[in-house]
């Protein structure tokens, strides 16, 4: 094996290292929000705002996982445009990046239905606690303008997630294949060493 193809299989390694660490991140974001929107409903009828803090809580993770998952599709775009090509054998992101699945805006909001959920069923209870206070139904500018705010943050984040699902890999890919091709374009340097300095034309004096 050249010592080229062991610097992209190492260069390989350490990006899909850097991919499971995205995922763990988000995992780790998951049992935050599970726990805080457990945390928020247990002693939600105590502290009637914890519902509503922790729905927006749950809002940040989503969309911190949506930056993981963009961040995943770059680091495997990467992978399968400057790496894998180079080194015969490493298939993986380019075969795995054309799979349906990836594409399937179905199956990954049914892999991360968790995100909207807990902030729809948390908000709808905050809402509920706030009834025996005679606030309800919502009144513009109080309990009115936070379902407008919910609703909207929620739709935000739909539409992010569509287009992170559906859009992210074609334009990593492009973005990547645009960076290979402005790379190739530039000429090499020419390093002139003591051995080949001696095989360069001498330039004529100036005072002949």
């Amino acid at each position: 094996m050249s010592q080229m193809s062991e610097g992209y299989i190492a260069e390989y390694n350490q990006l899909r290292a850097e991919i499971r660490m995205y995922l763990e991140n988000s995992s780790r974001s998951l049992q935050i929000a599970v726990v805080l929107a457990a945390a928020a409903m247990t002693v939600g009828k105590d502290y009637r705002i914890l519902p509503l803090v922790s729905a927006a809580i749950a809002a940040y993770l989503w969309y911190d996982q949506i930056r993981h998952f963009r961040a995943v599709q770059r680091v495997g775009s990467y992978l399968e445009v400057c790496v894998e090509p180079k080194v015969p054998g490493l298939n993986w992101e380019t075969y795995g990046g054309d799979h349906p699945i990836q594409k399937s805006f179905r199956m990954h909001v049914i892999a991360n239905l968790h995100y909207p959920t807990l902030m729809a069923a948390q908000a709808l209870y905050g809402f509920h606690l706030y009834k025996p206070l005679n606030v309800w139904p919502p009144s513009w500018p109080g309990l009115g303008g936070i379902v407008i705010v919910i609703a909207i943050v929620i739709g935000c984040l739909l539409i992010l997630s569509y287009r992170a699902v559906m859009d992210s890999r074609d334009t990593e890919r492009g973005i990547w294949r645009g960076i290979q091709e402005k790379k190739e374009s530039i000429p090499p340097k020419v390093v002139v060493t003591a051995q080949n300095q001696a095989h360069l034309p001498v330039p004529p004096s100036p005072h002949k």
